[in-house]
């Protein structure tokens, strides 16, 4: 009597557990953008604002060079400015909405790298999507993974 598998035991497979090394699932590409980041400071309770250049970017998130001393999990509020787009497209002057820290790389004279996770006000907004589209077509270039 031969015995069935009910799988194929030598189709290869990926572990949801394993650790991924794109940590995206929508496609990035390079670019030069500024930004405002927002944060809020529990000691002077008030709102510190400052710019970020924007390394690549996606619908979902954006890897960016700050001079904030964030942490990961921090909350921040992201603004970008879509003035590079034509005036009859008919954007809002900026995106804004929240932003999670997910990952920061110091670099020399307190610059960093964060990766930040954008919320569901930029992933699922069509406008948002439209403008991402826009600036890949007329500005970046494909980054890598």
């Amino acid at each position: 009597m031969t015995l069935k598998r009910p799988y194929d035991t030598d189709t290869p497979w990926e572990d949801p557990f394993d650790p991924s090394p794109e940590r995206r699932d929508t496609k990035r590409f390079k670019t030069q953008l500024k930004v405002n980041i927002a944060v809020d400071t529990e000691a002077k309770h008030k709102r510190l604002v400052g710019p970020g250049l924007v390394k690549n970017i996606s619908v979902d998130g954006a890897y960016v060079l700050t001079k904030h001393q964030l942490v990961e999990g921090q909350h921040v509020t992201l603004a970008v400015p879509t003035s590079i787009c034509p005036p009859d497209m008919g954007m809002p002057r900026a995106f804004v909405g929240p932003a999670t820290v997910r990952r920061v790389e110091p670099l020399e004279e307190r610059r960093s790298h964060v990766g930040l996770e954008l919320s569901e006000s930029f992933s699922s907004s069509m406008d948002f999507a439209i403008w991402v589209d826009y600036i890949q077509t007329h500005t970046g270039v494909s980054a890598p993974g």
